[in-house]
């Protein structure tokens, strides 16, 4: 009998959850555009900047009624990769490095054509480690991921958060 209560408590929350951003409030504006990010970090992957704007306009519509456009829009999106860095992050007792840290630097510059004194231009950096025994090149695209999500989440905060 505990065991069909627990299989039914694990039923119920191990479904799909969307989480959504409390207290978003995009004012008036029923348009948004997100341009393609420029990528400056020598090092960064190429494609970089259209994985960010991906995700930001992925994040902006699952969690704001906005739509998206091109052309005049009522809020607009540009930006630029500006940093992608690796370095140890662990050092141990023998003086290796037990992990490294993918830091990745994006600037965001947003623009609200309804209301001026909402517009920033502003500079969100995140990191994930890695164990140092693995390649970048195996890790990456799931790192790259991870940090963007963590960006993306800061970026809707600073533009539509009301706290």
């Amino acid at each position: 009998m505990k065991w069909l209560f627990l299989i039914a408590i694990v039923a119920r929350f191990s479904g799909c959850v969307e989480y959504k951003f409390a207290d978003i409030d995009v004012g008036d504006a029923e348009t948004v555009s997100v341009e393609i990010f420029d990528v400056q970090a020598p090092v960064a992957p190429p494609n970089s900047g259209q994985v960010f704007s991906i995700k930001l306009q992925d994040a902006i519509q699952a969690q704001t009624n906005l739509s998206l456009s091109n052309g005049s829009t009522d809020i607009k999106y540009e930006g630029t990769v500006v940093s992608y860095s690796i370095r140890p992050a662990g050092i141990q007792s023998n003086e290796t490095s037990a992990q490294n840290r993918l830091t990745i630097g994006v600037k965001v510059k947003y623009i609200n054509n309804l209301d001026k004194s909402k517009n920033f231009e502003q500079s969100f950096s995140q990191f994930a480690d890695y164990s140092s025994n693995l390649d970048i090149s195996s890790v990456q695209d799931e790192l790259i991921d991870q940090i963007f999500e963590q960006i993306t989440v800061n970026v809707i905060n600073k533009s539509f958060g009301s706290w």
